[in-house]
């Protein structure tokens, strides 16, 4: 059973947190500061009490410098809506290939040897980058979810300048290159003798590290024919979202309906609602893509119940809302499709 959060000065924070600030000793050494990021980024998002949470510890202790860098780039992240606070600190088990990061899919294997290589404020040498790059070229090609991985990896992981340099030219290479997200250098350490090189912690370093405010932020994203449904699957949507009324009975439909201004009253900003359409799209292709249970995406209750779950996610889903876009967003809508067509066709 989890802690129950705790309240301090009136906010909630996370107690897991507060314990492995407690058990540090004294003092947040750089193997501390990447426990306490592991426990608050340990969901989708980084919530408001695990944030207060970090920053009560780092206010309540000696933080080495080291490790003051590192929570306050992590922080920064978090505040500016960079997908890098959610960036692996260890080994990713599991058995999905994919590792998704505010909606975005990622390649597990190429972010386990990124962690293996650079836990512990370690940077990446040239001889791992080269590895990497053969590793993503396992099937003869670098697929787009490989390309997004390294440029992830180059741009929010310590890595050796002549590392970063091999990386970057090999994207350079690439057909997706014309569509890259993200372009950091702030964790580039150049190669030769590394005490000749601004330490970690330095005035120097943390200057040379202070996160770029524009960091990971993506262009706004157009809707195009490739991000669309097509005409029989967004006519089909519709015939399902009319024909489902006989699956539930009018009470319940109706206590749906009127539970929803509750729900925007709870949901006022559209960013609320796009990282919430976020999650559900990291949750669906997690679960239904590997187990193919209906009840992992549509909930294990009636058939009515269902229906109404599945009403919920086409609209935070579907294409016309634009709260979320793209090849996985897509994906997604269409596992709740094949979800319903599979209750329809038990009923």
């Amino acid at each position: 059973m989890a802690a129950k959060a705790v309240k301090i000065d009136g906010k909630m924070h996370d107690p897991e947190i507060l314990e492995i600030g407690e058990k540090a000793g004294g003092t947040i050494t750089l193997a501390v500061a990447e426990k306490l990021w592991l426990a608050a980024a340990d969901g989708a998002k980084v919530t408001d009490a695990e944030k207060r949470s970090v920053e009560h510890v780092m206010a309540s202790y000696t933080v080495q410098a080291d490790a003051k860098t590192f929570l306050d780039n992590r922080l920064a992240a978090r505040e500016s809506g960079c997908p890098s606070q959610l960036a692996p600190l260890e080994t990713i088990v599991g058995t999905s290939q994919y590792k998704i990061i505010m909606g975005v899919r990622y390649e597990r294997d190429l972010f386990n040897r990124t962690v293996s290589a650079t836990q512990g404020g370690k940077s990446m040498d040239l001889k791992t980058a080269e590895n990497l790059w053969q590793a993503a070229m396992d099937g003869g090609r670098v697929t787009e979810v490989e390309f997004r991985t390294i440029e992830f990896i180059i741009s929010f992981y310590f890595l050796d300048q002549d590392a970063h340099d091999y990386l970057e030219g090999k994207l350079a290479g690439h057909e997706s290159i014309k569509t890259r997200k993200f372009v950091g250098k702030f964790w580039i350490k150049p190669a030769g003798d590394v005490s000749d090189v601004f330490p970690l912690g330095s005035k120097k370093r943390e200057a040379a590290d202070a996160p770029d405010p524009t960091l990971g932020k993506e262009p706004k994203r157009q809707k195009t024919k490739k991000q669309e449904l097509t005409e029989s699957e967004r006519q089909e949507l519709t015939k399902l979202l009319v024909d489902m009324e006989e699956l539930i009975e009018k009470p319940l439909l109706t206590l749906a309906d009127q539970a929803e201004p509750e729900q925007k009253a709870e949901v006022e900003e559209r960013e609320s609602r796009r990282k919430e359409a976020e999650q559900e799209v990291e949750r669906i292709l997690e679960t239904f893509a590997d187990t193919n249970d209906i009840t992992k995406v549509l909930g294990d209750g009636s058939a009515a119940d269902k229906a109404v779950e599945f009403r919920r996610l086409t609209k935070l889903l579907h294409p016309d809302r634009m709260l979320v876009t793209g090849d996985d967003a897509d994906s997604a809508l269409r596992m709740v499709l094949v979800c319903m067509k599979k209750l329809r066709a038990s009923s």
